[in-house]
């Protein structure tokens, strides 16, 4: 994904084109970056018409396989900047760790009772906003495809906004896009609902269950 980045302190913009690699609720990892200052230091990323400060969390060491690359990180969650919407309002900037070292540190959640960890909801059940396309058919031949808007996501399914509904245990062939991500997916309907329907994820190859798991763990920081 292609942004631009410049230093509120020199007013300079350091590269025209420069690319995200990984990206957090608050937080990026960046390349092709010719930046001269320090962790600490503020920069202002632009993409279309969306415009975000940062703070550098991590400098890639020239010599090392992160030379041109940068960590940031952002005290508040950023919509619509890298092409994907992520929604934790309590979470923070995690797992963009420079190379070798650990990701900046924050205060921790607090937990106000043990009795409310204990009934906290397992990871793989958790459901996250998220924004994206999704075109869907049976998974049949020649059946035709409809199209509806994500809403939300998780290790078990997703929830697609559509008019169209399908029957109960009905299986679908979808397609996902989700900013610069395409996922090519199997699922079965488990609910229908005056807004779509929610589909659990059936017979996953490892590559698109491992696609799945990296989009969540994004999505949950």
């Amino acid at each position: 994904m292609k942004i631009k980045v410049s230093s509120p302190q020199t007013g300079s913009v350091l590269h025209q084109s420069a690319c995200t690699l990984d990206v957090a609720g608050r937080g990026a990892r960046i390349s092709g970056v010719n930046f001269l200052g320090k962790a600490g230091d503020t920069l202002v990323v632009e993409r279309g018409n969306v415009r975000a400060e940062f703070i550098v969390a991590w400098v890639g060491e020239p010599g090392t396989k992160r030379e041109g690359q940068l960590g940031l990180r952002t005290s508040t969650p950023v919509r619509g900047l890298w092409g994907i919407e992520t929604a934790a309002p309590n979470e923070y900037f995690s797992g963009i760790e420079a190379e070798g070292g650990a990701p900046p540190a924050f205060p921790p959640a607090v937990s106000t009772s043990s009795s409310a960890a204990a009934a906290a909801p397992t990871p793989g059940l958790m459901r996250y906003s998220c924004r994206g396309e999704v075109e869907f058919r049976k998974d049949t031949q020649f059946a035709l495809p409809k199209t509806g808007k994500l809403r939300d996501i998780g290790g078990r399914g997703c929830f697609v906004m559509t008019k169209e509904k399908f029957p109960i245990n009905t299986r679908l062939a979808l397609q996902l896009t989700i900013g610069l991500v395409e996922l090519q997916v199997r699922a079965s309907v488990k609910t229908a609902e005056p807004l779509g329907m929610w589909m659990e994820w059936i017979d996953l190859p490892e590559a698109a269950r491992e696609q799945i798991s990296e989009l969540v763990e994004r999505l949950a920081v």
